[in-house]
């Protein structure tokens, strides 16, 4: 206190703004952790509930259904975003979302499966079910194969998440209005793929449906990567990309979802769905890193086309595993 007493009171000012600011943004990161953590413990123990009160004939039509449900309010929180920000301030938006979470507490508790009694022995132990779990996971063929290839989809995304707003806002000067009603025509795109997977999978099969959705995402990039050599407006070409890809996705997402139910026993589900998503999750900060270091050397240009490039090689262990024909 010695030295900030000896400064002039302009740079005390200045000092005390900063720490306020430091200590606004260390609370801000501690709180993203909590979440990030918490979003990971849902998605995981939801891979096992799901399955436990949706036949086995059903599952797609209900992960297909928890995709509508999650993009629809994801869209509309985006869209009123602003307003509500406007008109509660940031204190009330805090508080709005902690009665969001209260709110989704609430739900949860309405639900009813029969809980399982976990059988003793060194194999449920923390350590042991951890190993076991990336043992099935690499075991199983069809597992393996759908992990890689989500792997490899996710890293895409990170990679068009991190240069893809550089490109357009500062690139090709997009207004910022604009780029947020690209991010809605992009949920729109998701909602429709999530809606029509189950059918297309029915018709077409796991494993042709999510090779083709892999390779036609490559054109579907592309169409950013080309909008200001293609005819016509460039936010044309740049909605036909948000719709695409996130139609794309989704359908990748949605498709297949029901196959780690189906290979594994329910006392499996927890472990072996967690060691997925540490591959499938942990991928994604990694490659965002790596991916905004090197758009600070070469531009977002080359990163658009490695996004590309990851997305539609993602097709490859789909189109490799035999056994995913037997899926549908």
């Amino acid at each position: 206190m010695k030295h900030l007493a000896d400064c002039p009171p302009a740079h005390r000012e200045t000092i005390k703004e900063s720490r306020v600011v430091g200590d606004t943004a260390n609370v801000l990161i501690g709180v993203a952790v909590v979440l990030g953590l918490a979003d990971v413990a849902f998605t995981t123990a939801q891979s096992t509930v799901v399955p436990r009160i949706a036949p086995d004939e059903r599952l797609k039509i209900a992960y297909s259904r928890l995709t509508i449900v999650n993009q629809s309010a994801s869209t509309v929180a985006a869209a009123t975003g602003s307003l509500m920000l406007g008109w509660l301030g940031v204190p009330g938006m805090m508080w709005a979302s902690v009665c969001s979470y209260a709110g989704s507490l609430l739900f949860q508790r309405g639900i009813r499966i029969d809980r399982q009694r976990p059988t003793r022995g060194p194999s449920n132990r923390a350590k042991g079910k951890r190993r076991d779990g990336f043992h099935t996971l690499y075991r199983i063929p069809a597992l393996r194969a759908l992990t890689l290839s989500a792997a490899l989809t996710n890293a895409g995304a990170m990679v068009g998440n991190t240069v893809l707003p550089v490109f357009l806002l500062r690139d090709l000067d997009i207004a910022p209005a604009l780029f947020t009603g690209l991010g809605i025509i992009s949920a729109i795109g998701a909602i429709l793929g999530a809606g029509l997977a189950p059918r297309l999978s029915a018709k077409f099969g796991l494993k042709s449906l999510r090779s083709a959705a892999a390779i036609l995402s490559v054109p579907a990039v592309s169409l950013a990567i080309a909008c200001q050599e293609l005819p016509g407006p460039e936010l044309i070409w740049l909605s036909a990309q948000s719709a695409g890809w996130s139609f794309l996705v989704s359908i990748s997402s949605v498709a297949g979802a029901e196959v780690l139910p189906r290979s594994v026993s329910p006392k499996e589900l927890a472990t072996v769905g967690s060691a997925q998503r540490t591959i499938t999750l942990g991928i994604m900060p990694i490659v965002a890193l790596l991916g905004g270091g090197l758009a600070i050397l070469t531009g977002p240009v080359p990163l658009l086309f490695a996004w590309a490039g990851l997305a539609g090689a993602a097709a490859l262990p789909i189109m490799r595993t035999q056994s995913l024909t037997t899926f549908r």
